[in-house]
């Protein structure tokens, strides 16, 4: 009976330590995504680039941006407007970007420094979709 005991607090504390990670990545991702959110570029009214980034779960994150804006503004979008579902894991910050006609990916190393247009992504409407590390 003492052993089911312990091996009972033992599975309490790992679940217990289990949800307090899964909390604190919550709370990572919920700063990540209001720090993207303030340094995204400004949405143009018409011209520029329209991107549209497919997320995971279906839904697409649309901006218009500036073709010279960093490629990084991209990261920046998807990081702002994808809201997880409940009971989905949270975006990582290793994801990346990826076109698919033809088939490119961008990483976000060294994003910064290079626009949209550089990036092969300057037309009027630009299609990319998150790719998440494979564990």
């Amino acid at each position: 009976a003492a052993q089911a005991q312990a091996e009972a607090a033992a599975a309490a504390a790992v679940e217990a330590a289990e949800a307090e990670a899964a909390a604190a990545a919550r709370r990572e991702r919920e700063e990540r995504r209001e720090a993207a959110a303030a340094a995204l570029p400004a949405e143009l009214s018409a011209g520029g680039v329209l991107l549209s980034i497919r997320c995971p779960d279906g839904s697409r994150c649309v901006r218009r941006l500036e073709p010279d804006a960093p490629l990084e503004a991209a990261f920046l979008l998807a990081e702002a407007g994808w809201v997880e579902q409940p009971g989905t894991a949270p975006l990582p910050p290793a994801f990346k970007l990826a076109a698919q006609f033809p088939r490119r990916v961008f990483a976000r190393d060294g994003a910064a420094a290079v626009s949209l247009a550089a990036a092969g992504l300057g037309g009027a409407q630009e299609a990319l979709l998150i790719e998440l590390p494979s564990e």
